[in-house]
């Protein structure tokens, strides 16, 4: 049986609070990134990535429910750049979810490599892109469109059926992680 993959990108509180959980409990191995430098979460990003599981409590009927959320690997993606496109390019991948507060456009040069070598490698598996970002214009039309400019050989013609960029629209509204 294959197990699929998902690769999170962002160390947020919607990130690690819904769409890491939710993936997981669809049997799914999920990597997390989230940029070393600079970053406001650089204390959380290193446990995550010494630990590879967090905390989530979980609010049910006025009670609550403390829940281990454990993941395969955290990866910093400007300096793990590599072993991040290679994962990406991969085809066990069928999911890349963004949530970043700074701008999901932040992660275009690595997307678009990423898929490129999908691509290049004749890689059968679809891959769904999507940004789980507010309600502005970073959303996954609009990582589209600055993927397909960052690679003129990426297509939309090129892409079909293979890489998918799903719409989607979110409510930050979720869990707060925690470390302990």
């Amino acid at each position: 049986m294959t197990v699929h993959r998902h690769v999170h990108i962002g160390t947020g509180a919607f990130g690690l609070g819904f769409i890491v959980p939710t993936t997981r409990k669809a049997g799914m191995e999920v990597v997390i990134a989230n940029r070393a430098g600079g970053s406001t979460s650089q204390v959380r990003n290193l446990a995550l990535r010494d630990k590879h599981r967090y905390n989530l409590v979980f609010l049910i009927n006025e009670q609550r429910k403390p829940k281990v959320i454990r993941f395969k690997k955290f990866l910093f993606y400007d300096e793990d750049r590599e072993e991040l496109l290679s994962l990406i390019a991969e085809p066990r991948i069928c999911l890349v979810t963004t949530a970043l507060k700074q701008g999901v456009f932040t992660v275009v040069p690595i997307l678009a490599e990423a898929i490129a070598r999908r691509v290049e490698a004749n890689v059968e598996e679809p891959l769904c892109v999507v940004a789980c970002e507010a309600p502005t214009i970073e959303t996954s039309a609009g990582l589209r469109d600055k993927i397909l400019a960052a690679k003129p050989g990426l297509a939309p013609a090129v892409l079909a059926g293979k890489v998918s960029f799903p719409s989607c629209i979110v409510d930050r509204i979720c869990g707060e992680p925690t470390m302990q």
